[in-house]
């Protein structure tokens, strides 16, 4: 029985939990499809662990591309696994590849479809970079309307899904608890987090004057479309602790936990460095506020839980695929909006993700007999 290669973090602790949660569910929708496998992780941060992963890549049946958005401008801002993984490894090595839920990046946290495509349209290297890639994609499903858009205009087949992250606690076995006392609150990465990558840019300068101008003004606009969240956080937080017990700040980062340390009590301020403890934790909250999709979209795969996603920017448009999770652009984001919104929550059910379980379930299975 050989194995499948899961292109995806490999390290427990990940600088985003939500890559992992992509992966894992990623993982289930194979399964569901092909029944239990072997697994070999392959790591998508590292390229020298990459390379060294050649042989678990050549001998594995297929690869699965999964964990993170594949889809943007690449003159703005281009990472090893976005080109030169496929164009030094996957092409040559001549590895098939079912890529899954990708989804759409863009420096501007509000920008409408339209706009995206030409902005992604106008650059050469961005269309090299998705075009090659279809040299070895047997199955390419996304999951937002933006990616679909450009796929399109570039004459490339594709299904639109939603994230396989939702299917993340089902891979786990994540249950409700008996007892759900939580309401999370799920903090966006706030602003201070991005001192770092435009710290990257300047360092970037040295070398590639162009790109880190590119990449200065992408994370300087997304800086200004998130300076306020903060603040209306600590506020949303102190609204909801006034009307419901047990408000929990659930955060996905350690940054995002010191932004808000000062703000919240120590006790109603959560954060756990392993993936598999903050997806289990999910399962002791009967209702989630969250401005992570991969916060609101692993809540939802737990059965019982009302959620309301907050869109911060165009990652949010995956949630459109999933009409049952309540949602707020953040645009228009206020205390009185989410109270309004609380109001009118579902429950999530087992039901809600049938269709596309099963949509999953025959593209994979066309894909692969077909290899």
């Amino acid at each position: 029985m050989s194995h499948i290669a899961l292109i995806t973090p490999t390290d427990r602790v990940s600088p985003n939990p939500g890559d992992m949660f992509i992966g894992i569910g990623a993982q289930y929708l194979i399964e569901q499809a092909l029944g239990p496998q072997r697994w070999m992780l392959v790591d998508v941060f590292s390229k020298r662990r990459f390379r060294q992963s050649e042989s678990a890549l050549r001998d594995a049946k297929f690869a699965v591309y999964a964990g993170m958005p594949q889809y943007a401008n690449y003159d703005y801002w281009c990472e090893w696994r976005d080109d030169l993984m496929w164009r030094d490894c996957l092409i040559p090595w001549n590895i098939p590849v079912l890529s899954l839920s990708g989804g759409a990046a863009h420096g501007k946290a509000t920008i409408d479809g339209d706009a995206f495509v030409a902005d992604c349209m106008a650059s050469a290297k961005t269309r090299r970079i998705i075009s090659q890639r279809f040299r070895q994609i047997r199955l390419c499903a996304v999951r937002d309307p933006f990616t679909s858009g450009l796929l399109t205009k570039l004459g490339h087949q594709h299904a639109v899904l939603p994230c396989s992250a939702a299917w993340s606690s089902s891979m786990w076995g994540v249950q409700p608890e008996s007892t759900r006392p939580h309401l999370f609150l799920v903090p966006p990465r706030l602003a201070v987090a991005y001192r770092a990558p435009i710290g990257r840019a300047l360092a970037l300068a040295a070398t590639n004057p162009g790109m880190a101008l590119r990449r200065m003004r992408s994370r300087l606009e997304l800086n200004r479309d998130y300076t306020s969240l903060p603040e209306t956080w600590v506020e949303i937080y102190r609204a909801l602790a006034e009307r419901h017990s047990s408000v929990k700040v659930l955060c996905h980062t350690r940054m995002d936990q010191l932004a808000l340390v000062e703000h919240i009590p120590n006790d109603d301020l959560w954060y756990h460095s392993d993936p598999y403890t903050l997806l289990r934790q999910y399962g002791s909250a009967h209702t989630v506020v969250s401005a992570r999709i991969h916060g609101s979209l692993p809540a939802f795969g737990i059965p019982d839980t009302r959620v309301l996603n907050i869109s911060v920017d165009v990652r949010g448009a995956t949630i459109e695929l999933v009409p049952q999770i309540a949602n707020i652009p953040v645009g228009e984001l206020s205390v009185e909006r989410v109270l309004r919104e609380m109001e009118t929550l579902e429950p999530s059910s087992s039901r809600d993700l049938v269709e596309p379980l099963e949509a999953y379930r025959k593209l994979i299975a066309t894909a692969v007999g077909s290899l």
